[in-house]
């Protein structure tokens, strides 16, 4: 793993996520041909450009499961939870039941 790989892996951890070996590879090597420059900038700054592809993609192809790797009971109505998660909301269902009262 290159030092490139290894910072990345503990920028996205400091950030609780669990980032996949594999899709960091491929984002690497996708923005080293898409903004060729970027093999030369320094970490942090690199960082944000893969933290902008991370955050528009789907955390299913990007990540591990934040409940599975942290404990979670799935099933569990109700479970305080030890530490910050990240999560993406896939669909969002908004309700327009609206009751007029007529008077």
């Amino acid at each position: 793993m290159s030092s490139r790989c290894t910072y990345l892996m503990q920028y996205f951890s400091d950030r609780y996520v669990l980032i996949k070996d594999d899709w960091l590879s491929t984002v690497i090597d996708f923005l080293y041909e898409k903004v060729p420059e970027s093999r030369r900038f320094p970490d942090e700054k690199f960082s944000n450009l893969v933290f902008d592809q991370w955050a528009w993609a789907d955390f299913s192809t990007t990540s591990f499961p934040a409940f599975a790797n942290h404990g979670i009971n799935e099933q569990a109505t109700k479970q305080e939870l030890q530490s910050p998660i990240v999560c993406q909301v896939s669909s969002l269902l908004i309700s327009t039941n609206i009751r007029i009262m007529c008077g």
